[in-house]
Parts: structure tokens; sequence; C-alpha cells
């Protein structure tokens, strides 16, 4: 996702992602990193992750992987504060988003409910669109 906003290849990405905590790094043998190695092996097990992604959302019944990518990416970084980890939808914009249904056991709304505010941000299918 960060690859395709900033214009690069996923192996551009991820040496940018790791280089510089690589640059001082040695391997069992005490010798430097083989980075291109490293990046061959990565690249390849993103690829095939994400293909094991779009097998998992076909065979759940979803369209696309819009929800789980949805608060991915340099648009939402400024959004979580305290210990929010991560993002969540509302029951009726699951729904819309056309996830399998979902049913919430607790008082009141899913994301007025103390968990989710402690770790979540709220994201709509309009935050979703580009």
């Amino acid at each position: 996702m960060t690859a395709a906003e900033e214009g690069v290849t996923l192996r551009e990405h991820l040496r940018a992602m790791v280089s510089p905590q690589a640059s001082d790094a040695v391997g069992p043998d005490g010798k430097s990193v083989d980075m291109e190695a490293f990046l061959d092996e990565a690249v390849s097990a993103t690829e095939a992750r994400m293909t094991e992604e779009a097998a998992l959302y076909a065979r759940i019944g979803l369209p696309n992987d819009t929800f789980a990518v949805c608060g991915v990416g340099s648009r939402f970084d400024n959004r979580l504060s305290g210990d929010q980890r991560g993002w969540g939808f509302s029951l009726d914009d699951m729904a819309r988003l056309a996830l399998p249904p979902v049913r919430y056991e607790g008082a009141g709304r899913y994301e007025d409910s103390p968990a989710f505010r402690r770790w979540l941000i709220v994201l709509t299918p309009e935050d979703c669109r580009e």
C-alpha cells in the first residue's frame, strides 16, 4: 500500500524500510547481511501473502480487500492517539462494506464500547475511497 502511494516498487519500499537497520547488521556467519538475497525472499514472501489474502477474501465472500486496507497508509498515520493501535467500522458500515454479518453482544453501539474507543479509531466506508 505504501509502496503504491509512494510510486515505488515493493522491493524499493522494503529496501528503504530495512536499509538503516541492516547497514551494520551481520549474519550468524559474522558477514554483512546480503541485502539483495534478503529482498528476494521478502518480496516473494510478501507477494505470496497478498495472494493468500485475496484467496481468503474470495473464500469468505468479500468483494475485495477495501475494508482491510482502508486505514492503512500515510493519510491515516496521524489519526491514532493514546493507546490506539488500529481502526474499525460500525456494524452498519461493516454491512455497507459487504462484510459477513457481525453481532456485537455488548451494551450500546460497538464503536462506543470502551475497548473500541481505547484501541481503535472509527472509519467509514467513505474513508476507504481515494
